[in-house]
């Protein structure tokens, strides 16, 4: 296993299947989804350089999902705050445990090769984009820095320096240490340690024992669930309100208020390790985001208005058609720039506006305008199984830049 402390930065991670791979996503979908990783991986390039740039991200999108292919640094960042990330290596008989806390300090526990503990390695991290990937960069109090690929699998795992990775809640390891005397400090500390986390305790009375579980979320919301065995018999409790806490000099107590109209207090406070007990009892806490957050509204699809214009922009098409006159073809050249401007060459120039509408039958159609207004040609619209945008069912984009940037300086 590579050594946090000598580690520098590893090598790419390719996730790719072998042989032809029928799009999974349609490349306008992936045109419009992938704008915010596009907009952070190719800042500052333009022309060429910015298509070379896009191009494996919509590749990847094609074949798995936006989701997969293109989340962004400042997504990944969020989703790895405060959680436990455990990399194990079967082949080596290694591991590794990373804690990512929040407020931007890690902790790294390795397991060797010989069943033996590596020196718990500390500093901060952070998630951003080195070399056209995503990498997790850990900054070693005292040790170099290391650069570990991020990387989705085709079912949304996360893959970590080349190997599949499991995520957890943290724990609580992240909470922060409630310290002092001060009354006050302590229950914004409490609170902020409270906040979004599951308590459980055991309390064994004689012949009764109860299991409790209080989880707090930090919208002021709290469930509780007990469960009591009182010598074989047993029994349950549950309630759901509001939670506060509250400070009667150095006495901090969580209330709680339910629909039965008659508040309970539970007391809280810290052992001399940090750790929170709840009635002077050992606590395990455990992260409870998952039950606190409501689960996240997906955007609406785009429309095919929306789909198709994502396709359409930059692109350029050259084809023949009948001229109306016997055996004659004429060429035709078409140059879309993203700001819908566009120009049309057959036997004169036009220049002018582009856009997609739907027809009265509900059919996407390009609807090339001049200056003035009028439309002068249309194009049915379609895709491809590939995702390419074709244009009356035959047409599809060809590699002329030169067509697009007379079109943009139209």
């Amino acid at each position: 296993m590579r050594r946090l402390t000598t580690a520098l930065i590893f090598g790419a991670v390719v996730l790719s299947t072998s042989g032809h791979v029928r799009a999974a996503t349609p490349g306008a979908v992936c045109r419009s989804a992938c704008t915010p990783r596009v907009a952070e991986q190719c800042a500052g390039l333009a022309k060429r350089a910015l298509k070379r740039c896009r191009k494996p991200l919509l590749r990847a999108c094609k074949q798995t999902t936006p989701e997969v292919a293109c989340v962004t640094s400042a997504e990944l960042l969020r989703e790895l705050a405060d959680r436990l990330v455990v990399v194990p290596n079967e082949a080596e008989g290694t591991s590794r445990e990373i804690t990512l806390c929040g407020a931007g300090d890690f902790t790294l526990r390795e397991l060797l090769e010989d069943g033996s503990d590596a020196p718990a390695v500390t500093g901060q991290w952070t998630v951003r984009i080195a070399d056209g990937r995503l990498v997790l960069d850990l900054d070693g109090d005292g040790s170099t820095s290391a650069q570990l690929p991020l990387e989705r699998a085709a079912s949304g795992d996360l893959v970590v320096d080349a190997l599949p990775a499991q995520v957890r809640g943290d724990g609580g390891a992240c909470a922060p240490v409630v310290a002092g005397d001060d009354p006050a400090q302590q229950l914004i500390e409490i609170a902020r340690e409270l906040a979004d986390r599951t308590l459980s305790t055991v309390v064994v009375d004689g012949s009764r024992t109860t299991k409790r579980e209080l989880t707090l979320c930090s919208g002021g919301t709290f469930t509780e669930i007990d469960e009591i065995d009182d010598a074989g018999t047993p029994d349950s409790f549950s309630a759901s309100g509001t939670w506060t806490l509250r400070a009667d000099g150095r006495d901090i107590t969580i209330e709680l208020a339910d629909d039965s109209g008659s508040p309970r207090s539970v007391g809280v406070g810290t052992s001399r390790g940090g750790e929170i007990v709840l009635d002077d009892e050992e606590t395990v806490v455990r992260d409870a985001r998952g039950v606190c957050e409501p689960a996240p509204v997906a955007p609406p699809p785009p429309s095919l208005e929306e789909q198709f214009t994502a396709a359409l922009r930059d692109t350029a098409f050259v084809f023949t058609e009948p001229s109306g006159i016997s055996n004659l073809l004429t060429r035709v050249k078409i140059g879309l720039c993203g700001s819908g401007r566009q120009v049309v060459l057959t036997t004169q120039v036009r220049n002018g506006s582009w856009a997609v509408h739907l027809d009265a039958a509900g059919a996407p159609v390009l609807e090339l305008s001049d200056d003035a207004g009028t439309v002068f040609r249309t194009a049915e619209l379609s895709f491809d199984a590939e995702g390419k945008v074709l244009l009356d069912g035959q047409h599809a984009p060809v590699d002329e830049p030169s067509l697009v940037e007379r079109a943009c300086q139209s």
